[in-house]
């Protein structure tokens, strides 16, 4: 006779579920779990709770692995409306992790005093560690200054900058510290460049310095970048008709120190944080767009004409930002191969003291037909974390790429997280890359 245990009084203790996290790394989700002994199979598993269904994401994940990564593009969107869970199977037995969403990469925080709407006169503008924000309003006439105290965003004093309007170019540097900011404004009536400086004394900002340059036309204004101030706000450059000038700073007050020609048509620019190293992209004759190096250790800039055997890419419109070392940069350009449509790239590319050009990684972004695409391109200091915008003033797309040891990647669109409006939005994003602001007069914080 067979005898059956009573478990009436017995106390029966689950199988103890296994524990799921889930990370955003390199343009992929990474799902991490404990292994299980005598496990034989792995699946993962994806829920939506709108439409309450669940979806098999894989089977054949190695029974060994403690990890597996799933790249974006092959994910529901958006991400954070998904739950996640991990099954563990041996024979005759599964057990389940409870099911686990993403935590959003990126909280918004709303600047108090702005209203929601999307406003391209209103150009953010953030310090190294990301917590000042200038903002230049050129339908106002203002710049908004916003400080992060602990987690928290409080209001500064608002500038009145009188040389500002939406119809000329105009441009913001700010110090590492945020203590100084520099806005250059193009002065269509008499011709010429007006630069104002402003510092902040105690809660307080005054206009400590105030000159022109003789600057025939804004036609350049596609260029964006009309000024660099270094990080600690003792150097600043300016760009000229022919190519820059450079100031020193003492006592407050700024004192040219060079001018610094070209003789080839700048596109775009950009400068290390002490202003030692300067990228810049010229047109050729072809059409195609060359890359130059000025290099300085002493105040006098040398120029070094690179020797760029990549692919070529056309000048027109085309992007750069360079690391504070100089020996890397990233390059945002079209390329028009024959019989395709534009195709948009990303490329990472690493400079050798002579010069020789080398391509770390690129990164297709997106095709077009539309020759009038508009790029705009921003990273943080080290190009670890960079954003790239494309499109006409009808339809824009904005993304977030990440550099690792497998080089360039998407690290998400923003358009999973952030509505985005048909407007030419200008965006800034912090050097250490922890925070982005655009023209939805939010804050965002890149975790």
């Amino acid at each position: 006779v067979a005898v059956v245990a009573n478990l009436q009084n017995d106390i029966l203790i689950p199988p103890e579920a296994p524990q799921l996290t889930i990370e955003l790394i390199d343009g992929a989700l990474e799902f991490t779990w404990q292994a299980r002994l005598g496990a034989t199979d792995v699946k993962l598993y994806s829920y939506n709770a709108d439409s309450d269904t669940e979806s098999l994401i894989s089977e054949t994940i190695d029974t060994d692995a403690q990890t597996y990564a799933v790249p974006i593009s092959l994910l529901e969107s958006p991400l954070d409306d998904l739950y996640y869970r991990i099954e563990l199977c041996e024979p005759g037995n599964c057990v389940s992790s409870f099911y686990q969403t993403l935590t959003k990469p990126i909280t918004a925080t709303k600047l108090s005093t702005l209203n929601d709407s999307v406003d391209s006169s209103w150009q953010p503008h953030l310090n190294q560690t990301g917590n000042v924000l200038v903002a230049l309003d050129t339908n106002a006439m203002l710049a908004e200054v916003q400080f992060k105290i602990d987690t928290n965003w409080v209001n500064g004093s608002s500038v009145q900058v009188d040389t500002v309007n939406d119809s000329v170019a105009n441009d913001l540097s700010l110090s590492d510290t945020g203590d100084t900011f520099v806005i250059a404004a193009y002065q269509a009536i008499n011709s010429h460049l007006s630069i104002s400086v402003f510092d902040r004394l105690g809660e307080a900002w005054f206009e400590t310095s105030q000159w022109e340059i003789p600057m025939q036309s804004d036609s350049d204004n596609t260029i964006n970048k009309i000024i660099s101030l270094s990080g600690d706000a003792k150097t600043l450059l300016v760009r000229s008709e022919n190519g820059w000038v450079s100031y020193e700073r003492s006592n407050l007050q700024f004192a040219k120190q060079g001018e610094h020609t070209i003789s080839q048509k700048l596109i775009s620019w950009d400068a290390s944080s002490d202003l030692s190293q300067v990228a810049w992209i010229s047109e050729s004759e072809s059409g195609h767009l060359d890359i130059h190096r000025m290099s300085s250790n002493t105040g006098a800039y040398q120029h070094s004409t690179l020797s760029n055997t990549l692919a070529p890419l056309r000048a027109e419109g085309a992007k750069i930002q360079m690391n504070n070392a100089g020996d890397e940069w990233l390059l945002a350009a079209w390329q028009a191969l024959e019989n395709q449509d534009l195709s948009l790239q990303l490329q990472h590319i690493a400079i050798a003291d002579d010069d020789t050009v080398s391509l770390l990684s690129s990164q297709t972004i997106a095709n077009s037909t539309d020759e009038q695409s508009q790029l705009k391109l921003g990273s943080s200091d080290d190009l670890q974390t960079s954003y790239i915008t494309w499109g006409n003033q009808l339809n824009k797309t904005t993304q977030l790429n990440h550099i690792s040891s497998t080089g360039l990647s998407r690290s998400f669109g923003l358009s999973d997280y952030v509505e985005l409006e048909s407007t030419n939005q200008t965006l800034a994003i912090s050097g250490d890359g922890s925070t982005l602001s655009w023209a939805d007069k939010h804050i965002y914080t890149l975790d």
